[in-house]
């Protein structure tokens, strides 16, 4: 016999709306990034690394 309780059909709901909230949040935070110009100095870090790790830099 199967019981029925509410908490077994609220949790598929509630991690639902826990992934949505952290992908907008996700979202958000991305876009807050490209706003502040974050993707030049993270692409400039990353060169150096690069460069560092084969030898040139």
């Amino acid at each position: 016999m199967e019981s029925s309780s509410p908490t077994a059909s609220a949790r598929p709901a509630a991690a639902s709306r826990l992934s949505w909230g952290l992908l907008a949040a996700g979202l958000a935070l991305m876009g807050l990034g490209v706003w502040l110009d974050e993707t030049a100095r993270i692409l400039d870090k990353a060169t150096q690394v690069c460069l560092q790790c084969i030898g040139i830099g």
